[in-house]
């Protein structure tokens, strides 16, 4: 960050080299990285200026998105934690409540099929059938 807000206060406005084509500007851009300032001292002025504008621009562009991306990281990796944090509490509570019907589970038991259609009331259970209830006999 202290080195993209140095780069930034030069001043440079992106504008400045629109009219360059991108190519030839990543070529000025790994140039400038590539030489010492000593080397670049060899070179005449405009071609220096050139280089050198092109390396800062270069170099404010890959900080920048070098940042977003940490950001990104950054807050990828908190929501996995919480996530993770949720994860580790909705499972320790169902446990707790396993653990709690566990213990009750013996006198709770739901009874089986069977026994809840002979316990459900019908036609059968009171001794008589529709046909009877209707006033008809049974065949």
């Amino acid at each position: 960050m202290e080195q993209l807000t140095r780069l930034r206060a030069v001043g440079l406005d992106p504008a400045c080299a629109e009219s360059v084509h991108p190519e030839r500007q990543r070529k000025l851009a790994r140039e400038g990285g590539r030489y010492t300032a000593q080397h670049l001292r060899a070179w005449s002025q405009l071609r220096r200026r050139a280089t050198l504008v092109a390396t800062v621009l270069d170099t404010t562009d890959r900080l920048t998105d070098d940042g977003v991306g940490l950001f990104d990281r950054a807050v990828g990796r908190m929501f996995r934690r919480a996530e993770a944090r949720e994860e580790d509490t909705l499972m320790r509570d169902a446990r707790a409540i396993n653990d709690k019907v566990r213990l009750a589970g013996p006198a709770r038991r739901r009874p089986d099929r069977g026994q809840a259609r002979r316990r459900r009331p019908g036609w059968g259970r009171r001794g008589f059938s529709r046909l009877e209830a209707d006033g008809r006999e049974r065949r």
